[in-house]
């Protein structure tokens, strides 16, 4: 799921991703890439915890990355 970024900001991203939580099972896991703080901070205001953190080696883009996941409803 990705916003096009001239859009992030505007509640776009909040409102996907409400809506994938109540259509999904708990608990939720996502990954981004360790270098992207925006979503870094998305996901996390949004109640997700950073559980794991890797180097890349398991992604196609061979980027670190990071794990998140969502335990409760937001």
């Amino acid at each position: 799921m990705a916003v096009d970024p001239r859009l992030v900001g505007m509640g776009i991203g909040s409102l996907l991703l409400a809506q994938a939580v109540r259509t999904m099972s708990l608990p939720i896991r996502l990954y981004t890439f360790q270098a992207n703080l925006g979503a870094r901070r998305f996901y996390s205001r949004h109640g997700f915890v950073a559980v794991e953190f890797a180097d890349g080696r398991a992604n196609e883009e061979r980027c670190p990355d990071v794990l998140y996941e969502l335990t409760a409803p937001i």
